[in-house]
């Protein structure tokens, strides 16, 4: 048997599709190639907003990148000290 929404469950859905619509506006408007570089699947933002949340496949394998988690910059040797003249 189906639930039957209530009017705000029915009000709040409706806003999240206009607000998915409003930014699959604006990430059509991108470069194509900063959308792969932020993680967008092209084909998928052209599909609609029934596609959403228009990511390719694999980045649901990769968690996102924070301060915890980015990779750890390399560390510079330090020089050896020059010998003392005398």
């Amino acid at each position: 048997m189906k639930s039957k929404l209530t009017v705000s469950e029915r009000l709040m859905n409706l806003f999240e599709l206009m607000g998915r619509a409003r930014v699959r506006q604006e990430l059509l408007k991108m470069n194509p190639r900063l959308l792969v570089d932020l993680g967008y699947s092209l084909p998928l933002l052209k599909s609609g907003v029934s596609a959403w949340p228009w990511r390719a496949e694999d980045d649901y394998l990769q968690p996102p990148l924070s301060f915890d988690n980015r990779p750890q910059a390399q560390t510079l040797a330090q020089p050896a000290p020059l010998p003392r003249v005398a």
